[in-house]
């Protein structure tokens, strides 16, 4: 499933998540003409998967990158992930996105490719709490972005993104983007509390007066 729109970033106590290389600009390709192994910040999710950094304009491809001259890619299957330095809160919600293409020249008419969150176990198993996906035709991007709202069994994980391939056709992956709100305080609960407190000062009050007599 895919949700339209990115991040609300501008949101009133919406706050930016650092994300280390989130367009996939480093390494810039040295011993391959057009890609690279690996990613600054990043590492793949499996090691008999190929991932890392790609130039489709060196290569001639298309889609072009959407931010600098480079993406990210994964091949069949697979993905690359990040552990970032923000640990769940629970009650917080957490916006999402990420652009995922499909090259021109791959044989398949469309691929699938998706964004996920969650948190690493004790084990090194990662445990997805939310994803989005989509199917993409081939030479295109498509923003894939969605929200989550942390429950109390996430709070003190830290928090890790991963972009996965779902399908056959290499997935590409550009400027990858995360935000968070604290839970809001429900509508008028401090005017609720305040009326209490004020109901409560004047019976008081009534009950300090001495009753007045008759002349």
């Amino acid at each position: 499933m895919m949700m339209a729109g990115a991040p609300r970033l501008a949101a009133q106590g919406v706050v930016a998540i650092t994300i280390n290389n989130p367009s996939f600009e480093s390494p810039t390709p040295a011993l391959f003409a057009n890609y690279t192994l690996g990613a600054t910040g990043w590492t793949a999710t499996r090691s008999d998967t190929p991932a890392g950094t790609f130039s489709p304009g060196v290569a001639g491809v298309t889609p072009g990158p959407i931010d600098g001259a480079q993406v990210g890619f994964a091949n069949g299957f697979g993905g690359l992930q990040q552990v970032l330095a923000t640990t769940f809160a629970a009650g917080s919600t957490y916006y999402f996105s990420a652009n995922v293409g499909v090259r021109s020249d791959e044989v398949a008419a469309t691929g699938t490719g998706a964004i996920e969150l969650g948190y690493l176990l004790g084990n090194g198993n990662f445990n997805m709490v939310t994803a989005q996906s989509a199917v993409v035709a081939r030479g295109n991007f498509t923003l894939v972005s969605g929200s989550y709202q942390a429950v109390a069994g996430d709070a003190g994980q830290t928090l890790v993104v991963r972009l996965m391939n779902g399908s056959n056709p290499q997935v590409i992956f550009d400027v990858v983007q995360l935000s968070a709100s604290p839970i809001p305080e429900p509508a008028g609960v401090g005017a609720v509390f305040g009326m209490v407190a004020l109901l409560g000062a004047m019976a008081w009050k009534r009950r300090r007066l001495p009753a007045k007599r008759g002349v």
